[in-house]
């Protein structure tokens, strides 16, 4: 998934991706560079119609989502530093497989932090310092890390 990424981004994510093994921390790599057509799809989501949406998402290579899911506002930017191989978004997994997406403790709120912290020590910005920032000190974006140009 680094592969489509600049090659200083690629240096910062390895040198990410070789400090979260080292911890024995579990995560997973979501998505790293994306389509124009993907970014669209992902534009929509809480902005158009469902039918619309699940369009753009087919014709992307995604998979439809349901009423809820097209009712989320997902990304903020019609142009994401993704499609500049500039970003990409990583997740903590838990012992059952499962992303902790919605923080409502502070076991939680500590494994986004450490994963936040560690990308940050690599060169990288990291989406979770971004407002609003909610009363576990965390920003809108958990996933998401970007190198500057």
């Amino acid at each position: 998934m680094i592969e489509g990424l600049t090659p200083k981004m690629q240096v910062c994510v390895r040198d990410f991706l070789e400090l979260l093994d080292e911890m024995k921390f579990n995560y997973a790599i979501l998505e790293g560079l994306r389509t124009a057509a993907r970014q669209a799809s992902l534009y929509a989501q809480g902005r158009e119609p469902i039918e619309r949406i699940n369009s753009l998402r087919i014709l992307s290579g995604y998979r439809q989502i349901s009423e809820a899911e097209a009712k989320r506002i997902v990304t903020w930017t019609k142009h994401s530093k993704h499609q500049d191989g500039l970003a990409i978004d990583i997740a903590p997994v838990l012992p059952d497989g499962r992303i902790p997406w919605v923080v409502r403790d502070q076991a939680t709120a500590d494994l986004w932090l450490t994963l936040g912290k560690t990308g940050e020590s690599c060169g990288l910005t990291w989406g979770g310092r971004w407002p609003e920032i909610d009363k576990w000190g965390l920003g809108k974006d958990l996933p998401h890390f970007e190198k500057a140009v």
